[in-house]
């Protein structure tokens, strides 16, 4: 009887052991463990956004509304990934616009409070964000030539939980001719 008992103890442990190495090392699990409550975060940010800047873009003939736009957090050049379907659509029916008026620029203005701290190379951190955003559409196809940065201080921005929503505005205007 006590043989048996060291086995189903011996089993037990293995069990026990195995199940701990498994859930501490295997990245596969800690990935898909990370994706649902990141899944679970993003859809109650989709059901309960705060009020923010949204995506908004309008020029004569060409209007566009996302009630989303790029999130950063407190102090941070970069926006937060992954970002929502409606403002990935938006970027490509900006670009879809840009396109087919090669004369077009958009305006990236990136916003940014006096008491945020700026640890990037950029002369503000409102212009850092602005380049991120930048970035982020010129690997989704919109020409660089097209696309001009600015940063702007504001003191009216939202945050929550550490998290910027929408300190970034957008506009069209034509392209001003380089003059010889």
């Amino acid at each position: 009887m006590k043989t048996q008992s060291y086995h189903l103890l011996g089993i037990l442990a293995t069990i026990v052991v195995g199940t701990l190495l498994y859930i501490n090392l295997c990245s596969e699990c800690i990935g898909s463990i990370n994706a649902k409550v990141v899944g679970q975060e993003e859809s109650f940010i989709k059901t309960n956004p705060p009020p923010s800047h949204s995506f908004s873009i309008a020029d004569g003939s060409f209007s566009l509304e996302v009630k989303d736009n790029f999130r950063f957090h407190y102090s941070e050049p970069s926006f937060q990934m992954p970002i929502a379907e409606p403002l990935k659509n938006g970027v490509k029916d900006l670009k879809k616009h840009l396109d087919s008026n090669p004369d077009k620029v958009v305006h990236i203005t990136g916003l940014y409070s006096p008491d945020e701290t700026n640890n990037t190379n950029f002369s503000n951190l409102g212009l850092a964000r602005a380049n991120s955003v930048k970035n982020h559409f010129v690997m989704h196809g919109i020409s660089s030539g097209q696309i001009q940065t600015d940063g702007k201080l504001t003191e009216n921005m939202t945050l929550e939980n550490n998290t910027l929503y929408g300190p970034i505005a957008f506009q069209i205007s034509e392209r001003h001719p380089i003059e010889n």
